[in-house]
């Protein structure tokens, strides 16, 4: 990892797009802010949402149904408590829906790190996404709660996972 002062190269992830929800604007705002400070920063995110990612920020986005992208999800993106662009909740997903999420999002993960080698990368919530980067076992990473992945009720299956999620990134 680089030293004190030295430009880092953060890969920042997010569940839903970088509009629209208090958490996709907070990673597009950290990967901006880091941007603007002489990192370099990129962005992973569902959706093209590069209309709202600051400039300097590498914008990755992984398709839906009806936008394919590099990356396709099988159905729209899934949140905690909806989104203008999508109603799908994470409980709502089938056994089968849920491992295809996690398939592509993997994919694309692997992807963008190996394309663009961060040092660290961030991840917006205790969840899935960090879940999968704790499992690649790969890159450090900080990871950020901001509580919904606490308040909201999940069915048990996600709840095994969110204390994956946890585990991994040692909260």
């Amino acid at each position: 990892m680089p030293g004190a002062g030295a430009d880092m190269r953060v890969l920042a992830l997010s569940h839903v797009p970088a509009y629209g929800s208090g958490s996709g604007i907070y990673a597009a705002q950290v990967a901006g802010t880091l941007a603007a400070r002489g990192h370099e920063a990129a962005l992973l995110t569902p959706a093209r949402s590069a209309y709202d990612v600051p400039g300097g920020v590498g914008l990755n986005w992984i398709g839906v149904p009806g936008h394919d992208g590099r990356w396709t999800l099988t159905t729209p993106f899934p949140t905690f408590s909806g989104h203008r662009d999508s109603a799908l909740r994470y409980d709502d997903l089938s056994p089968d829906e849920l491992a295809s999420y996690l398939a592509v999002v993997r994919r694309a993960l692997g992807d963008v790190a190996a394309e663009f080698r961060p040092d660290v990368i961030h991840v917006n919530h205790a969840f899935l996404l960090a879940m999968v980067v704790a499992e690649a076992d790969r890159w450090p990473s900080v990871v950020v709660s901001h509580g919904s992945e606490f308040v909201r009720p999940l069915a048990g299956r996600l709840q095994a996972l969110r204390q994956r999620a946890l585990d991994g990134a040692g909260i």
